[in-house]
């Protein structure tokens, strides 16, 4: 083998040695390096799925109050413990455990707690469900439902309604009255049942 031959031959080596190096260097993934960034990943899926769960957390309002005044001067306040805005109507709220007191003027206070309520922040109306408690001056009522419209100043109370006071108690399907004049009327769904009154 002449020098010439020789040379080329060591020359061909360097010039694999140097390209199996920059290879190496800087295409190939070290194994540590590989984990790493699959790590990285996981933790940026992990780290998205926290912030869509925290924007889900972010809708829900915590000790909301709101507070009313017509100019007849009655008030009318609600306040829940959490509420969410409706995804498909801004103006409606979803409430859940709910107080809430009707002070109509120169009257006694209403007082309304209940599991969960529906509220109209335009128009006021309020529909309260789930262990509705109601006090009224010495009367109490249990009832699984209870809608205010403010629109025609009426409110109904309905289903498995039970209406107490010192003087008696009575089990009904609904009551109906009139926010402004008092007015009330006591009804069953089905006319052949009757309403309950059991004295004390």
């Amino acid at each position: 083998m002449n020098i010439k031959k020789a040379i080329q031959i060591a020359i061909l080596f360097l010039i694999f040695g140097i390209l199996y190096f920059f290879f190496v260097t800087y295409f190939k993934n070290d194994p540590i390096e590989k984990k790493t960034n699959i790590e990285k990943l996981e933790n940026n899926k992990n780290s998205n799925s926290v912030s869509d769960e925290k924007t889900d957390y972010d809708s829900l309002i915590t000790d909301l109050k709101y507070y009313n005044t017509d100019k007849k001067g009655n008030i009318f306040s609600i306040e829940s413990e959490f509420a969410e805005t409706d995804l498909e109507n801004e103006n409606i709220i979803n409430l859940r455990k709910v107080s809430a007191i009707i002070e109509l003027k120169n009257e006694s206070k209403i007082i309304i707690n209940s599991e969960y309520a529906v509220f109209d922040k335009i128009t006021l109306n309020t529909k309260f469900s789930e262990e509705v408690r109601v006090v009224y001056k010495e009367n109490f009522i249990i009832c699984d439902n209870f809608d205010l419209f403010f629109e025609n100043n009426k409110g109904t109370l309905y289903n498995n309604l039970i209406f107490e006071n010192d003087v008696s108690k009575m089990l009904a399907d609904s009551v109906e009255f009139n926010l402004l004049t008092g007015d009330t009327e006591v009804k069953m769904f089905n006319s052949e049942n009757k309403v309950k009154i059991i004295k004390k």
